[in-house]
């Protein structure tokens, strides 16, 4: 076993999942008082497992295929768009609540009289919501 390649695959794997959406999700099975602490570990565990396991046989596929280099490049593009198309989001979406804002972005009213922000759920969070059996209210 290549010790630096474990190494750098760990590291890289470990801070990308470190606060990531699973690991939330996680948390919250194994906070809910019922639920045996060794039984979410095993299932997160396994599923994390599964899906890496997903990942090197995909990426061995493609590797007969694709070249690496190609396969690196596109996955560095694909990495840019989505944080271009995410900084477009943010800047598009705040310069039209500026336009639109009937109250200025900052004022002077009483942060308790303010209803909180509401925001729209991805998937994975509905279905985790769902599987805590959560109530929260629909977006329109």
């Amino acid at each position: 076993m290549d010790a630096r390649l474990f190494a750098t695959v760990f590291a890289s794997v470990f801070l990308a999942e470190l606060g990531d959406k699973t690991q939330l999700a996680t948390l919250l099975f194994a906070a809910e008082g019922d639920n045996p602490k060794l039984t979410v570990f095993a299932a997160a565990a396994l599923a994390l497992v599964l899906t890496s396991a997903i990942g090197v046989l995909a990426g061995a596929a493609l590797s007969q295929i694709v070249s690496p280099r190609a396969l690196s490049v596109v996955a560095g593009l694909g990495f840019v768009a989505i944080g271009l198309w995410t900084l477009w989001r943010a800047w598009s979406g705040a310069c039209a609540r500026r336009e639109t804002a009937s109250e200025p972005l900052v004022s002077d009213v009483d942060d308790d009289a303010r209803p909180p922000p509401r925001r729209r759920l991805a998937d994975r969070e509905i279905v985790v919501a769902d599987a805590l059996h959560l109530r929260m209210d629909p977006v329109p």
